[in-house]
C-alpha cells in the first residue's frame, strides 16, 4: 500500500464531537476519515489528556470504521519494555501516560498501522479501560510462503508469497522484507501444514536456500533448500527473523488496566506486554488471525507477557493462535550479583540483552539473594533494602541489615519476592502455535483452569525458572492445573519442553531433597495425546497427577525415546496408576 498523505481536507473531515457530560465524565468520539488518520488522533489525545487533568473520566469513543495510522506522523518515545530488543525511540500511536480514569473504545473498530510503531502504550496510568478494536498492520514484518509444487530430482520447490508482502531477493538467496519505511531480511521458519497445524518434529527450520528465483508474480524457485525433503503441497512455511522492537499493547508502572474485546492480529513483539504494574484483567483477549485471512502467523513472540506485575492476573475467555512464542508467560526477574560492595551493598545488573532499564524496585519491595547454580535462597527476606539506579542496566542496593559470611565466591542473584502476581488463566483456547502454551513463574497462587492446548508445538504448560539465561524469577508455591483439555502437545522440542506439563526450572547444580518449586496439582484434566510423556517434574516439593482422564491417539509419533512421566529429585509424587504408552 503506498504511503498514505494528509491533507487539509482528510483532517477536516476527522470529525470529533465536542465534549458531552456523561455523569461525571467527558466523551470525545472520533469518526474515520478514509485516509490518514494520524493527525487528528494526536490532537484528540490531547484533548482527552487536558480533560483528564481537570478531574474527568474520558471515554474516547471510536465508533465502527477503520483507521489508518502512520509511523513517520507519530511522536517517538524512550521506552525499556521487558523481552524486547531495545530501541533509542519508538513511535507510539496512543500514549496513553498520567491518566487517571479513561476508556478507549471501538464498537468493532479497526485500526490499522503502517510502519514500525507500537499501537497503544499505557504509562503510569490507572483505571483504564481498552475495549471493542483490532488491531493490525496491513504490511507486517513477517511472512510465508505456500509450497506450490516439489521437483525432487532437481531439488526445486516452487512456492507463492502472499500479495501484501513486497520484497525483493539479494544475491540470488536472501530474501528481504520491503516493510513501510524499514527493511528486514527473514531468514527463519515456522513450519505449517495445510491444517495450520505445525509440522511434526519441524522446529525453527532455517530459511537459507543455496538459490531463489524470482519469477516476478510472487512466486519463487528455491534451489538447495535442505527442507525438502521433509515438505508437502500445501505447506505454509512462516518466514521470520528473531527481531521483536514494537509490541502491540504495552503497560508500563499502571494500576487497574482491563482489556475487554480487544484483537491483536500482529506485532513485532508480543501482542500484550505488561511490566512493574498491578492488577490486570483480559477479558475476550485475542491473538489470532482475521476471519478470511490468509497468514498463518499472529505475533513475533508472545502473545501475553507479565513481567514483574503485582496483585491479581485475570486472564479469561481468550483465543491464542500462530504465535511465534507462548500464550501468556508470567515472571519477575532475577538481578545478577555483579559484586558484593560491602557486607551491605550489592552491584546488581540486568543480565539478558532484550530486558533492562524498566523499573525493577518500588519502596517497600522485599528482596531476597539465591545462588545461581542451585537456584536455592541463600538468603532470607530483606525488607527495608534502597536501590540506586546507575545506568539503564545496572544498580546498587544498600541492605538495612549486613549479609551474613561465607557469600563471597558464590554466583549470586537477587529476586524481588513483591513482583508477583496472584494469576487466574482460565477458559482461553490456545492453539497452533510455536513452542509453548503458558508459564507461570510466581510464588503466589496460580490456578489453571478450564483452558483447550490445541497442538501447541511444545509444551502446554511449563513451570520454569532460570538465574543464567533469560533470568525470569519466580518458584512457583501453589499451582493449579485442572479441567484443561491437552489435544496433541509436544510434536516438536523447544527450550524446556520435555513433557506435556513441563516442570523444568534451569539448575545447573541440583541439590537433592532441596526444591525449587512448591505443590503443583494436576487434576481432573482430559489427554488427548498420541505417546509422550505427560509430565516432566524436576524440583518441586509435592505433585499430585489424580483424576486425569488419558485417551491415547496415533496421530502423531513421539519425538521422545521413552514416553514415561518422569520425576527428578521430587518429594511427593501422589498419582493414579496408568499405563504407560
Amino acid at each position: 500500500m503506498k504511503q498514505l498523505i494528509v491533507t487539509t481536507l482528510v483532517v477536516i473531515s476527522m470529525i470529533f464531537s465536542s465534549c458531552v457530560e456523561q455523569g461525571r465524565g467527558r466523551s470525545l468520539t472520533l469518526k474515520p476519515s478514509g485516509g490518514d488518520d494520524t493527525a487528528t488522533l494526536l490532537e484528540l489525545l490531547d484533548e482527552a489528556k487536558q480533560l483528564n487533568e481537570a478531574g474527568d473520566h474520558v471515554t474516547l469513543d471510536l465508533g465502527k470504521g477503520t483507521y489508518h495510522i502512520s509511523a513517520n506522523q507519530l511522536p517517538s518515545y524512550e521506552l525499556y519494555i521487558s523481552n524486547h530488543d531495545h530501541v533509542a525511540e519508538r513511535p507510539v500511536a496512543f500514549m496513553l501516560k498520567g491518566f487517571k480514569g479513561l476508556t478507549l473504545k471501538g464498537d468493532g473498530a479497526q485500526l490499522l498501522f503502517h510502519g514500525r510503531l507500537i499501537p497503544i502504550v499505557v504509562q503510569e496510568s490507572e483505571g483504564v479501560l481498552l475495549e471493542g478494536f483490532s488491531i493490525d498492520y496491513p504490511r507486517p514484518a513477517l511472512s510465508q510462503v505456500e509450497v506450490l509444487s516439489i521437483d525432487a530430482e532437481r531439488d526445486e520447490v516452487t512456492v507463492r508469497v502472499p500479495e501484501e508482502t513486497e520484497f525483493r531477493i539479494d544475491n540470488d538467496k536472501n530474501f528481504i522484507l520491503l516493510g513501510e519505511g524499514f527493511e528486514q531480511a527473514l531468514f527463519v521458519t515456522m513450519p505449517f501444514s495445510e491444517s495450520r497445524h505445525m509440522k511434526w518434529g519441524r522446529a525453527d527450520v532455517a530459511f537459507d536456500p543455496a538459490r531463489i528465483v524470482d519469477h516476478g508474480d510472487h512466486t519463487l524457485t528455491l534451489v538447495g533448500w535442505r527442507e525438502l525433503p521433509h515438505l508437502e503441497v500445501g505447506d505454509r512455511y512462516v518466514l521470520r527473523s528473531y527481531y521483536r522492537p514494537t509490541p502491540g499493547i504495552t503497560i508500563i508502572d499502571s494500576e487497574e488496566v482491563k482489556l475487554q474485546e480487544v484483537a491483536v492480529r500482529y506485532a513485532e513483539g508480543m501482542a500484550l506486554i505488561a511490566q512493574n504494574s498491578r492488577d490486570l484483567t483480559l477479558d475476550q483477549f485475542q491473538v489470532a488471525v482475521a476471519e478470511g485471512s490468509e497468514r498463518y502467523f499472529t505475533t513475533q513472540a508472545d502473545a501475553t507477557h507479565f513481567s514483574g506485575c503485582r496483585g491479581k492476573l485475570l486472564s479469561t475467555n481468550g483465543v491464542y493462535e500462530h504465535m511465534a512464542d507462548d500464550a501468556i508467560n508470567v515472571h519477575g526477574t532475577y538481578m545478577r550479583v555483579d559484586s558484593l560492595l560491602s557486607e551491605r551493598e550489592l552491584l546488581v545488573s540486568f543480565a539478558h540483552y532484550q530486558s533492562y532499564g524498566f523499573r525493577w524496585f518500588d519502596a517497600g519491595d522485599t528482596l531476597r539473594l539465591i545462588n545461581r547454580s542451585t537456584l536455592l535462597p541463600v538468603t532470607g527476606a530483606l525488607p527495608d533494602a534502597k536501590v540506586e539506579v546507575l545506568s539503564p542496566s545496572q544498580m546498587k542496593i544498600a541492605l538495612a541489615e549486613p549479609l551474613e559470611d561465607g557469600l563471597a565466591g558464590l554466583s549470586l542473584a537477587v529476586e524481588n519476592l513483591s513482583t508477583h502476581p496472584a494469576v487466574v488463566f482460565s477458559d482461553n483456547l490456545i492453539r497452533n502455535n510455536r513452542a509453548r502454551g503458558a508459564l507461570f513463574s510466581t510464588p503466589k497462587q496460580v490456578l489453571c483452569e478450564k483452558n483447550t492446548f490445541d497442538h501447541t508445538h511444545g509444551s502446554a504448560i511449563l513451570l520454569c525458572g532460570d538465574a543464567n539465561g533469560w533470568y525470569e524469577s519466580g518458584p512457583c508455591e501453589e499451582i493449579i492445573i485442572r479441567e484443561n483439555h491437552f489435544i496433541n502437545a509436544l510434536t516438536a522440542m523447544y527450550q524446556f519442553t520435555n513433557g506435556v506439563i513441563s516442570i523444568d526450572p534451569e539448575i545447573p547444580e541440583l541439590v537433592e531433597g532441596s526444591y525449587y518449586h512448591g505443590r503443583v496439582v494436576v487434576e481432573d484434566n482430559i489427554f488427548d495425546q498420541f505417546p509422550t510423556p505427560l509430565y516432566y517434574a524436576e524440583s518441586v516439593t509435592e505433585l499430585i497427577f489424580k483424576g486425569n482422564e488419558i485417551r491415547p491417539n496415533n496421530d502423531f509419533k513421539s519425538i521422545f525415546r521413552a514416553s514415561d512421566a518422569r520425576a527428578i529429585n521430587v518429594g511427593v509424587v501422589e498419582e493414579d496408576h496408568f499405563e504407560g504408552w
